[in-house]
């Protein structure tokens, strides 16, 4: 039996408030969200084969919205670019990689289909690329959000785990500071995009 239009609404509210929840305990420290708000964007955004819809696919919206890319620096085809949704700041423990969202930054947005928000690149190390589905997939099916795997095969998740960018080096009293966690961060800026993305239809 299908869901009725009121069911479907009422589920991505839920699965909104969901990420709105994740992205705020994640704002406060608890980085462990990250896989939840991998989850919570799969739920809204992904339909795996004929197996599952997600719910703007059952909705009929998903191809009909646009969704917010924040990416902030577009490179020349070929050139290469690292983490473009995160940035770093200084604070009192010393440098952290942070979403842009909340780095008190006009935050740029470009409005995408679907396709291509989903495909874009959000990451890059040399030749390999990760776009915003092979991140919320990885998080998701393989690190934490609904299976944690024995190992991770995506080799450019891994580098974006174990060197994301080897050009950035700090020193903070007096020791060299490696910068952790930018996969997570990354994943936290997505979830702000989905949710601006989403405004349309949950403001109705």
């Amino acid at each position: 039996m299908s869901r009725s239009t009121e069911a479907l609404v009422r589920y991505l509210r839920d699965q909104a408030a969901a990420l709105r929840s994740s992205c705020d305990a994640f704002d406060q420290g608890r980085e462990w969200e990250a896989p939840r708000i991998a989850t919570a964007v799969a739920n809204i955004v992904f339909d795996d084969g004929k197996r599952s819809k997600s719910v703007l696919t059952q909705l009929g919206a998903k191809h009909t919205l646009r969704y917010t890319s924040s990416i902030s620096i577009r490179y020349p085809k070929g050139e290469r670019a690292l983490g473009l949704l995160i940035g770093v700041e200084m604070d009192g423990t010393g440098p952290r990689f942070f979403p842009n969202c909340v780095m008190g930054i006009d935050t740029p947005r470009f409005d995408l289909s679907f396709a291509n928000w989903w495909k874009e690149t959000i990451y890059q190390n040399g030749s390999a690329k990760l776009s915003r589905e092979n991140l919320t997939r990885v998080l998701r099916n393989q690190d934490g959000g609904s299976h944690f795997d024995e190992v991770v095969r995506d080799q450019t998740y891994l580098a974006m785990i174990n060197n994301f960018d080897p050009r950035l080096t700090f020193t903070f009293n007096g020791e060299r500071v490696e910068l952790q966690n930018g996969h997570l961060v990354t994943m936290r800026q997505i979830g702000w995009e989905l949710i601006e993305s989403l405004r349309p239809i949950l403001e109705d």
